[in-house]
């Protein structure tokens, strides 16, 4: 899957709980390689269905110092 550089990553998990290795790392601005190595090393938390890993976009959120209606309580 080719993802456009100068799309808004976000808009891709808007409404969901988990991103994908993928989205993440648009997210983030790290190469896939590099969260598969965080997830390994226990760093990026995430929870794997069947054979991939799904991260926790309440995380990505936090990591990326954004903030949302839940969060300002």
């Amino acid at each position: 899957m080719i993802m456009q550089t100068d799309a808004d990553p976000w808009a891709s998990i808007a409404g969901r709980l988990f991103a994908t290795v993928p989205e993440a790392a648009a997210i983030l601005r790290y190469d896939v390689r590099t969260v598969r190595r965080g997830i390994a090393a226990g760093e990026i938390p995430a929870t794997k269905a069947g054979s991939t890993y799904r991260i926790p976009v309440s995380w990505l959120r936090k990591q990326a110092g954004e903030t949302t209606d839940d969060d300002k309580d």
